[in-house]
């Protein structure tokens, strides 16, 4: 039984390596890219010392805003996709509710994220330059995870219009999937 979304990603990877897993208009990635950079993205946000916490995620929809998200997972944290349509006054407000240490944006967007708040920003082109450790093991990064850690955040405007979080569970999107 599974106990972390990321097991999907990981068996999905093993069973189907050269398959797409995301497309966007900039390009494709395959399931062994995907969980490649997540093993990447995870060791950046580790070595920030960043554990079971949110972290925001300023990257427009595609492939850097999945990688994103499965390298949080993959690290034991839980993202909170930014909306970088939104106005940057509704992203502060987000962010201060969230009190999250770090921010993961694409080059498009640090500078209005570096503006914006003071917190530590990871760029994601910057961090998938590098390779994954050559023996990177999931059950190694998952092993003090339970089903039950946040696997992301969803903000609402609320009935009064200030933003309020969702938090959502493996288990709740594990339940759903299965």
């Amino acid at each position: 039984m599974q106990k972390n979304v990321i097991e999907y990603l990981v068996a999905t990877a093993a069973k189907y390596p050269q398959k797409n897993a995301v497309q966007d208009s900039m390009g494709s990635i395959t399931f062994s890219e995907l969980l490649r950079s997540a093993y990447v993205i995870a060791d950046e946000i580790k070595a920030n010392g960043v554990w079971k916490s949110p972290i925001g995620v300023y990257i427009p929809k595609g492939c850097h805003m999945v990688q994103a998200f499965a390298g949080i997972n993959m690290s034991g944290n839980f993202y909170v996709p930014l909306d970088t349509k939104s106005p940057d006054t509704r992203i502060l407000s987000i962010l201060n509710v969230l009190e999250s240490d770090v921010i993961i944006t694409d080059k498009e967007h640090e500078e209005q994220v570096m503006k914006m708040c003071d917190k530590q920003v990871i760029v994601i082109e910057d961090v998938l330059q590098n390779q994954p450790k050559a023996d990177a093991n999931a059950e190694e990064y998952l092993k003090d995870q339970i089903d039950t850690d946040p696997v992301y955040s969803i903000f609402t405007s609320g009935s009064t219009g200030t933003p309020k979080g969702v938090v959502v569970s493996h288990r709740g999107v594990i339940d759903y999937l299965d």
